[in-house]
């Protein structure tokens, strides 16, 4: 699938701000990694609103989420009360806001893995539901940010490094999804999502809801978006699958391995963008741990069988 590049134009963009020195750097360590699930050689990893094995906190910085360590940047927070608490708020309901949450360990571009998360985005205020979300690959590190509005923080810092962000993106202003590039830190050319196809437009809806799976496979290089949506505009409801996948082989892009986490931005419009569940199954990075633990473990059934 080939994606037009268009210079921006957006009714509903805020400037984007210039970065300020320290504005990404120095932040708490309030929380530690309390729970992991171990099967095998594969991992799981779930962020989830409730459990057992959380951290709250309502700044950004490294923070853990049900056993996910994620650190926070921008306008993302964990709210420790209120309609969101333990939920991974993205963007609070406020004109201009733009928030990440970036998984500390580095993901494998070699191995197949995927990603699930459910979001709940209401509260919407300004001229519309704004501006949406994405699930997003780089290298720009995990103090990265990028503009707000329907950029919805994937023109990172560091774009004009080779491989720049894919993102699989919800863009409910533009009333797009899809699997796109960015390469311009500037603000500049951005490749723009396909339309919904949704019964309404997303911009009117007062309550979006929807579980989403992106998932790579690197002998295909392979980028695939499943998700089911739902909305409410006050009058009517409903409910609608979109699927879609683009060729991206990751591992030329960004290396034998990358930053992968959750961004999302709000501009004139705005809505409480708020990540309720999140899952990542794959096999371990390959200097991890649980990687040289599994090495070890096949040395010795093999010397053992020897």
């Amino acid at each position: 699938m080939k994606f037009t590049e268009i210079k921006r134009t957006e009714r509903n963009q805020v400037p984007p701000l210039a970065p300020v020195e320290g504005k990404w750097s120095n932040k708490a360590l309030s929380g530690i990694i309390r729970c992991a699930k171990v099967s095998h050689l594969a991992t799981l990893v779930t962020i989830a609103a409730a459990g057992v094995c959380s951290t709250f906190s309502a700044h950004a910085g490294l923070d853990t989420f049900n056993g996910l360590n994620v650190n926070l940047v921008g306008d993302a927070t964990i709210p420790n009360s209120g309609s969101n608490a333990g939920n991974l708020l993205l963007t609070p309901s406020t004109s201009g806001a733009v928030g990440a949450a970036w998984l500390t360990t580095p993901v494998s571009t070699t191995s197949a893995f995927s990603t699930t998360f459910s979001f709940n985005l209401a509260n919407v205020g300004g001229i519309g539901n704004a501006d949406g979300l994405a699930l997003v690959f780089h290298n720009s590190g995990t103090s990265a940010l990028g503009s707000s509005g329907g950029f919805l923080g994937i023109d990172l810092p560091d774009n004009t490094t080779p491989g720049g962000a894919v993102a699989a993106v919800l863009q409910t202003f533009w009333n797009g999804y899809g699997i796109v590039q960015n390469t311009d830190a500037t603000g500049g050319p951005f490749t723009h999502s396909i339309p919904v196809g949704a019964p309404i437009d997303l911009s009117t809806a007062l309550l979006i809801t929807g579980t989403e799976t992106v998932a790579y496979d690197p002998a295909t290089q392979t980028v695939s978006q499943n998700m089911n949506l739902g909305y409410t505009d006050g009058t009517s409801s409903g409910s609608f699958p979109l699927s879609t996948s683009a060729n991206f082989d990751l591992g030329s892009l960004f290396g034998p391995t990358m930053t992968m986490g959750l961004s999302a931005a709000t501009g004139a419009g705005t809505t409480d963008q708020a990540v309720t569940s999140w899952t990542v199954s794959g096999v371990p990075e390959p200097g991890s741990a649980l990687f040289g633990l599994a090495l070890c473990c096949v040395s010795l059934l093999h010397r053992r069988r020897g």
